[in-house]
């Protein structure tokens, strides 16, 4: 019976539980103890002799030691080529999550972060140089380490190199196996926790994008996509800017790939709507990007900024939104028509006339006169009957 319940116990893919305040507390002090105590041991010795050479040998192989300790002790990361999306299949209710491969293409927002296991390669390839020469050249290991301890010998005051080669052996060993225990111990708990922080805070925002890109799009934002950005933005305060910032530039580039090598029909525009959807996800969590998107030579980072005003209109922008709904393409000026109409809508009354100024420039302005039969201007007309009835109510 105890020994199936061993069994059962080695073979639990249970996730380990993490070790408590005080766990760690014991296992440091009888980490650091076994260290102190074997230096000390080691130490006596070289005391006695007196000699410096001793005592710098003595390090120099306890940090040889330590190092290659450390190599072997790194963790192996199982990193799956699946990530979770919601389940459509209301066969499978009360199960809502589902897994498709990263490249499957049917997920809604396939990117997701990987754990960076660079450091975990590297040791792999060494623990296998080391254990491989080790064995092609065990012969010449002995004479490598009797050459060694000869030249620590000289120092010694009766030139024994049976004593000068236990030095080598002790430090060495005492080094290998305090780095394992302090990375098996302490640096695998710590690089474990980093790891789950960082997905736990990528998922937290994949999640939020996703509740978000099922919106309807074909209007102004609404208080529920707003909301919906809001939670977006929450959720990216701990995976930083710079992941907003690629999210951002990835669909900025989607759309201008999606535009330049399309026709135009619904499948292009089908697509393009798609990508304003990422963008208004990302909107308010993009925000302190604006400044540059504004300025960008790109027409898909000048569309992430188009989509971020619809969010967050401003009136210090009104002007340029006005611009593109004359010099940009008819989808991307559609979008800046949709942002003077939110302007419209929720902009403090006091900017109102910022705002019809900018209505009427984006439908007339010098030699440019958009064609009243188009949906930005039937948007731009929806706007001035918003901003009339504001105007009307104070």
């Amino acid at each position: 019976m105890a020994t199936n319940n061993i069994l059962q116990r080695l073979t639990n893919k249970s996730p380990q539980r993490e070790r408590t305040p005080d766990e760690l507390n014991r296992d440091s002090t009888y980490t650091l103890f076994f260290f102190l105590i074997s230096f000390a041991l080691g130490l006596i010795p070289i005391l006695i002799t007196g000699s410096t050479t001793a005592f710098l040998c003595s390090l120099c192989c306890l940090s040889v030691g330590g190092i290659v300790g450390f190599l072997f002790g790194i963790p192996k990361v199982i990193q799956s080529d699946v990530i979770p999306v919601n389940n459509p299949d209301p066969a499978t209710k009360g199960n809502n999550r589902s897994e498709k491969p990263v490249n499957s293409g049917q997920s809604a927002n396939p990117y997701r972060q990987r754990v960076n296991t660079n450091l975990e390669d590297i040791s792999d390839w060494l623990t296998k140089i080391i254990v491989g020469l080790g064995l092609v050249h065990l012969s010449k290991i002995w004479t490598k380490l009797k050459s060694i301890a000869s030249v620590l010998m000289a120092s010694l005051p009766d030139n024994n190199i049976a004593f000068s080669m236990a030095l080598l052996l002790y430090f060495g060993i005492v080094g290998f196996v305090s780095g394992y225990l302090a990375t098996r111990l302490f640096l695998q708990p710590a690089f474990a926790r980093a790891d789950k922080a960082a997905m736990n805070s990528e998922n937290r925002l994949r999640v939020a994008i996703e509740n978000v890109v099922d919106s309807d799009i074909n209007e102004a934002p609404t208080p529920q996509q707003i909301q919906g950005a809001e939670s977006v933005a929450e959720a990216a305060l701990s995976t930083g800017l710079a992941t907003i910032r690629q999210k951002v530039t990835n669909l900025a580039d989607e759309y201008d790939v999606i535009r330049d090598t399309l026709t135009s029909g619904y499948v292009r525009t089908e697509k393009m709507q798609a990508v304003v959807n990422g963008l208004r996800a990302l909107g308010i969590a993009a925000l302190p990007l604006l400044p540059e998107l504004i300025h960008s030579e790109f027409p898909g980072q000048r569309l992430a900024a188009i989509v971020i005003l619809q969010l967050k209109p401003d009136a210090m922008y009104l002007d340029w939104l006005a611009q593109r709904i004359r010099e940009d393409k008819p989808f991307a000026g559609y979008q800046a028509a949709l942002a003077l109409l939110n302007a419209a809508r929720n902009l403090h009354i006091s900017h109102s006339a910022q705002v019809a100024k900018a209505i009427s420039d984006a439908k007339n302005s010098g030699d440019f006169k958009l064609d009243p039969d188009t949906d930005r201007f039937r948007t731009l007309s929806d706007a001035e009957s918003e901003l009339s009835r504001r105007l009307a109510a104070n």
